[in-house]
């Protein structure tokens, strides 16, 4: 059945209903496809059978075609003898035998044929050697020319040369040739010898010369680095040996060779003590450093930082490889003292140009290893205050509250602001400057630790500035002033400051009057 076009259907019983090749449905097709590869088989069968046909067909065509130019070509002959080979085979068959018949029956001939024989051996001989004779006459010739011609080149050669010596190059030449007869046949053979053996040697030394070369570019590089000034003028390279040579030259007019010791004993002498002033000033800021801490610390033991504890600052030295490379290269300057001998003196002015190079190229480097203060790592150890074993440590703030962190601040701000005044042990001198100015006080800090600060501040009697926001926070250092100082800026053009006591703001609180949000220095 045959569909198509909406409503038409067309039944078609051209093919066998059980022919499996035009089944498509069903669950297996493989009835079809064995049908259909059997098919394929006889058609390829059948297809082979006519090409076989068609090939038989043409090789009989090309017999035919054949047959037929030859019939057309017997069209041209008029005549039978034209074409009858057979009659001139026997007529020839006949001359043949007359002709042996008479040369065995005459003597005379018989004779006459050997003689002729014997005269075109003979000629075919003396051809043979006329044509080698003249192949040797040709070749001797031919030599000649060239010979004449390796003569006149000689003779060229030579008058090219009228005012050199050739008696120096004797030895050489023999050297050369040492197994050679020189002829003129062997002449270019050993030209081309005596060429390859001075190219040869011409191509060592041009590697030689190079090897030099490279060593002298090297050296011009070191000299150069070893003093840059002179890179305006000389520069490291082949095309530049005549200007270092003429330098040399000048050095050398100039005796300045004879100043060298006197400058060794001034860069021994000069150089040297000031590497070991800035490794004192160095070590003196350090050693400062760690004489301070010591004196924060006995600030810091005064002061309660909890019920039964106190903090101290523990200053160790720093494990950045950094700064441990520069101390041992510093150190190592001086490792030969301040008067080495000449060699020891060249490996110490070697490290002290090295390391002066290490800081011009890398300034940020320069600034980390110079600054004492990285030299040495810091820790808060908090101790009991009467067996003084430790407590805690904190190497970092990592993990801490705001409050914490804030407490661990004003603990050792107030012991370093001690130890600035001089107030560690006379707290209660009333006549000394303590003046302490705090911006946002108490931003990032709870009312307890607050409550802390300022009685750490008034332990040490210092006259304290908070800066702040005047709101509930800020009356955490009602019981610790006297006066607020409130900041007004009401239209943002200009502000104004009013100074106000404490007992008028608690009247104001206690009449319950609001205050606008301002800011305010207590």
């Amino acid at each position: 059945m045959i569909r198509s076009a909406g409503t038409r259907h067309i039944k078609d019983d051209s093919s066998a209903i059980n022919d499996p090749r035009n089944h498509i449905l069903g669950w297996s097709n493989r009835d079809k496809i064995r049908r259909l590869e059997e098919e394929q088989k006889q058609l390829a069968t059948a297809a082979q059978k006519q090409a076989e046909f068609i090939a038989d067909a043409g090789r009989r065509q090309q017999t035919a075609t054949t047959r037929a130019t030859q019939a057309g070509k017997l069209q041209g002959f008029r005549l039978f003898s034209e074409i009858d080979w057979r009659s001139s085979v026997a007529r020839r068959g006949e001359l043949e035998q007359r002709k042996c018949e008479l040369e065995q029956s005459s003597d005379k001939i018989k004779k006459l044929r050997e003689q002729l024989d014997a005269v075109k051996a003979q000629i075919s001989e003396s051809d043979t050697t006329k044509t080698a004779k003249v192949g040797d006459r040709g070749g001797l010739q031919r030599r000649a020319q060239e010979t004449s011609k390796q003569l006149e080149a000689c003779r060229a050669t030579l008058a090219a040369c009228v005012e050199a010596d050739l008696s120096v190059f004797d030895v050489a030449l023999v050297e050369l040739l040492a197994d050679t007869e020189l002829t003129i046949s062997n002449a270019v053979m050993a030209e081309h010898r005596a060429e390859k053996a001075l190219g040869d040697k011409l191509i060592a030394m041009e590697n030689e010369r190079g090897k030099i070369v490279a060593a002298i570019v090297r050296l011009m590089g070191t000299f150069l680095g070893e003093f840059p000034d002179l890179k305006a003028d000389l520069h490291a390279g082949e095309e530049f040996i005549a200007d270092f040579l003429r330098f040399e030259e000048g050095v050398r007019r100039d005796d300045l060779p004879r100043y060298d010791l006197k400058f060794q004993e001034l860069m021994s002498r000069d150089v040297l003590v000031h590497v070991v002033k800035f490794q004192d000033a160095l070590e003196g800021h350090c050693e400062e450093m760690q004489s301070k801490i010591g004196h924060l610390n006995t600030a810091l033991k005064s002061i309660e930082y909890s019920p039964r504890t106190y903090i101290t600052i523990r200053a160790t030295q720093t494990q950045d490889s950094d700064i441990r490379n520069f101390r041992a290269r510093l150190k190592g300057c001086l490792d030969y003292g301040l008067a080495p001998d000449s060699a020891a003196r060249e490996t110490a002015f070697q490290r002290i140009s090295d390391l002066i190079d290490l800081f011009r190229e890398k300034p940020d480097w320069t600034t980390k290893v110079t600054d004492t203060r990285n030299w040495l790592a810091f820790a808060v150890e908090e101790r009991d205050r009467e067996t003084g074993r430790q407590e805690n440590i904190y190497e970092d703030t990592s993990g801490k509250s705001g409050g914490q962190k804030a407490k661990l601040a004003f603990t050792i701000l107030a012991s370093a602001v001690a130890y600035q005044y001089g107030i560690a042990k006379d707290r209660h001198n009333t006549e000394s400057f303590r003046f302490v100015v705090v911006d946002e006080m108490f931003s990032r800090s709870d009312e307890t630790n607050s409550r802390y600060a300022l009685r750490l501040f008034a332990q040490f009697h210092l006259q304290l500035l908070i800066v702040c926001p005047f709101d509930a926070r800020a009356r955490v250092v009602e019981p610790f002033v006297s006066s607020y100082h409130l900041t007004l800026n009401p239209t943002t053009q200009y502000s104004t400051v009013r100074t106000v006591t404490v007992e008028e703001v608690r009247e104001h609180l206690a009449r319950q009057a609001p205050i606008p949000a301002t800011n305010a220095n207590a």
